[in-house]
């Protein structure tokens, strides 16, 4: 059995921005019981630590997610793992294997918060891969599932657009741009926001 009170004061540290405490915390939990659930908020703790293992561990989350059969925690972590490759390793041919994989994971699957950030990154790439109809179309279907979901964060990572939104029959683009965010568990908290950065090219 996961140590609980490990485990929600570590989401709570991550909540609050606490990342050196989030990871000592959830390292203790995951030393427990290391479920995907755990793996995921430790590897987001890791990611902002900037820790040597963060691409480890939320490797093993994701494998902890597919033996679970929960398409939605394994796309959310194939998303993450996309990021770090681009991030720590400017391997941007690997982060878009994990692209492909959470997209395979989600298909046929009920729209959730998922489909939303996948559809931002996929957008991402596109533009940096100068396919501007994806990178035009993407952003677009991300608007409608966060209108449709009525998730303001989806809403408000969209890029700047003045585009009618059939989902909440609105115009609901608002001017904020990409916005960086590695995904974890949403309950009890949801993810914090990490600062936005420009678009890098990805080769």
């Amino acid at each position: 059995m996961t140590d609980g009170s490990a485990y929600d004061a570590g989401l709570a540290a991550l909540a609050a921005r606490e990342w050196q405490r989030a990871a000592m915390l959830l390292e203790e939990a995951a030393a427990d019981e290391p479920s995907a659930a755990v793996l995921e908020a430790l590897g987001t703790a890791y990611f902002w630590t900037d820790h040597v293992a963060t691409i480890e561990i939320r490797e093993r989350a994701y494998r902890e997610y597919r033996a679970a059969r929960d398409p939605y925690g394994t796309a959310r972590v194939a998303i993450a793992l996309a990021w770090d490759h681009v991030n720590f390793r400017s391997e941007g041919s690997v982060a878009r294997g994990w692209l492909q994989l959470a997209g395979r994971a989600l298909e046929g699957r009920q729209v959730a918060a998922e489909h939303g950030h996948l559809a931002l990154w996929e957008a991402d790439f596109a533009l940096s891969a100068a396919d501007l109809a994806t990178a035009q179309a993407k952003p677009a279907e991300a608007l409608e599932i966060g209108c449709l979901l009525d998730d303001s964060d989806i809403e408000l990572m969209a890029p700047p657009s003045r585009d009618w939104c059939g989902s909440c029959g609105a115009t609901c683009g608002m001017a904020w741009g990409f916005s960086r965010r590695p995904l974890w568990p949403r309950s009890p908290a949801r993810s914090p926001t990490r600062p936005t950065r420009a678009t890098r090219a990805v080769t």
